[in-house]
């Protein structure tokens, strides 16, 4: 009998050789059982697992929790506003109307316009429809010369050539009534008013060779002279014709002195000491931006800047064409009254924005996309049209 001992390994078998001892034993078939028993080679099997192992990764991907979404690209910035169109403006003549005299000086208010026709008086123009004015009324102050219009109540001062300064009441604009008079004949001088501003109720008036004078007109039905002011060495002021308020003083256009700053305390106006010398005679004066804009004698305006305090420096000298009679600030320039319809200057660049055929302007005034132009013997309306 013949005894083979296996250990059956995963190499394979080991034969006990004790087990062999028998000399009977044939080789051949100890050879062909260890074939039997033989188990594949590991090489052979690598396959398998790697099989396996690919069938594992599958199965338990089944549990894999889902990948988070990609982020979304972000939305597209909204495209930028357009620029708004260029208005290449022209001022356009729509309208006229007949008036019985030259508007030396314009103001706007509800849906009028308040004009000097000198020497006659006033003359209040309708504009509801600015497209067709409509003349609402006349009233007689003989030499009429400029207006300024209460802020906040129904009445106006008109400053007259030998007239004074007169208080008229616009409460009814079809009968307009004078409520009060300021004459000082003689003493104030107020015979020669020229030009005229209010700040409240508070009136200063240029009146040529009596001087800069201010005007209480609380009171509507009493005015009275509160003050006059006096130049360099305590003497008047030699010729004030024009004026303008500003940042709580005044500037005065004086035909023989120049520019002048003036001062306006409770104590009465008085000159600070600074003016500057023109070359010719000033008449008006407009301050638009850090330049006073000043018309000398009728055919050019000066523009003067104060950079350095106390002290006034030429800019520029203007040609514009004569007879130039009144200065209007704009809302993007000062416009003038010429003798070849309106001008607009700004800093030294000047041209003509309105045409009337040959027409003098005597006053302008813009209130929007609107201008009303003062000519002998009528108002001019202007639109502003973009091309």
């Amino acid at each position: 009998m013949q005894y083979l001992i296996c250990a059956v390994l995963l190499t394979g078998c080991i034969v006990d050789p004790k087990s062999t001892a028998d000399p009977d034993v044939d080789a051949t078939l100890i050879d062909a059982a260890l074939a039997d028993l033989s188990v594949p080679d590991r090489r052979d099997a690598a396959p398998v697992l790697s099989r396996d192992a690919a069938v594992a990764d599958a199965e338990l991907s089944d549990f894999a929790p889902e990948p988070d979404p990609p982020e979304p690209d972000p939305p597209e910035p909204d495209p930028p506003e357009p620029d708004p169109p260029v208005c290449d403006a022209d001022w356009v003549v729509v309208a006229e109307v007949d008036v019985p005299g030259a508007a030396r000086d314009l103001e706007f208010r509800d849906n009028r316009v308040y004009g000097v026709l000198y020497p006659q008086g006033l003359a209040i123009v309708n504009l509801t429809n600015p497209r067709a004015p409509r003349l609402q009324a006349v009233f007689d102050v003989q030499g009429a010369h400029a207006l300024a219009l209460s802020p906040t109540e129904p009445w106006g001062v008109v400053a007259a050539l030998g007239d004074g300064v007169r208080v008229i009441d616009f409460t009814n604009p079809d009968v307009l009534r004078e409520t009060g008079a300021f004459d000082l004949v003689g003493a104030a001088g107020a015979e020669y008013a020229q030009d005229i501003e209010l700040d409240g109720t508070t009136a200063y008036v240029a009146a040529g060779s009596q001087g800069f004078w201010r005007v209480d007109v609380a009171d509507p039905a009493r005015p009275r002279g509160t003050g006059s002011c006096c130049g360099q060495g305590g003497h008047p002021l030699a010729g004030p014709r024009g004026l303008t308020l500003h940042s709580g003083g005044a500037y005065v256009a004086d035909s023989e002195l120049g520019l002048i700053a003036v001062s306006l305390d409770a104590d009465g106006p008085h000159a600070q000491g600074t003016s500057i010398a023109l070359p010719g005679a000033a008449q008006a004066v407009e301050i638009f931006g850090a330049l006073a804009y000043v018309l000398v004698d009728d055919d050019r305006v000066i523009t003067v800047n104060n950079r350095r305090l106390g002290t006034f420096e030429i800019e520029a000298e203007i040609a514009v064409p004569p007879p130039a009679t009144s200065l209007r600030a704009g809302d993007d320039a000062v416009l003038v009254a010429t003798g070849d319809g309106v001008w607009r200057l700004q800093d030294d660049d000047a041209g003509q924005v309105l045409d009337l055929e040959g027409r003098a302007a005597t006053s302008v005034l813009v209130d929007g996309d609107w201008m009303y132009v003062g000519v002998d013997g009528g108002l001019v309306v202007a639109e502003r049209i973009c091309r």
